[in-house]
């Protein structure tokens, strides 16, 4: 019987511990009204501070192929940045939508760190988790009102990590994804 109720114990410890677990998508300044008012955006991207697996962006592409690094520049960042570019709509569902001409009200400024690419190897091992093998993001967003030129978010993508594919543009895009569904649910419970 004791151990039963140490069983128990260890359960229902785990369970709290991952219901207190902070969202890898949060405020880290400012206010979420921007996701509640809705309005017009863009997103830019910055790769200063970019990273792959800990190594400097520029090292990183040194390191491989002339394939690699055209695919990374012509196939892999665009398409990336095409489905990020979504993510705040979809997070709002439609409130905020993107502007492709014009000024729009606000700019999603991200700022990229580290990321871990993954692999495929996962995806052909049944023992492992859904995750694993997925590509991690680590970036920030700054939201700027343009009309007052004010930062008036910033949020935080700690460690966000997606599911498991073939490419590597694949897994980025499906890590850009997670991304939106964490912050969607980030806004439903704290805007």
């Amino acid at each position: 019987m004791k151990k039963y109720f140490v069983a128990a114990v260890c359960v229902l410890l785990s369970v709290a511990a991952m219901a207190k677990k902070e969202s890898p998508v949060r405020l880290e300044s400012g206010s979420l009204d921007v996701f509640v008012n809705g309005g017009t955006y863009n997103m830019v991207f910055d790769y200063s501070n970019l990273s792959v697996e800990g190594t400097p962006i520029a090292d990183f592409l040194a390191s491989k192929d002339d394939k690699f690094r055209n695919d990374w520049e012509t196939l892999i960042l665009p398409e990336s940045e095409n489905f990020a570019c979504s993510v705040p709509m979809l997070a709002t569902k439609q409130k905020l939508t993107p502007l492709q001409a014009g000024t729009p009200d606000y700019t999603f400024k991200v700022v990229m760190g580290d990321i871990y690419l993954g692999n495929a190897g996962q995806m052909f091992n049944p023992f492992s988790s859904a995750t694993a093998g997925g590509a991690i993001l680590n970036a920030k967003m700054y939201v700027v009102d343009n009309a007052t030129n004010e930062v008036v978010c910033v949020l935080l993508v700690d460690e966000v990590q997606g599911v498991s594919a073939f490419s590597d543009k694949d897994r980025l895009i499906v890590a850009w994804n997670t991304v939106g569904a964490f912050l969607k649910k980030y806004v439903k419970k704290n805007a």
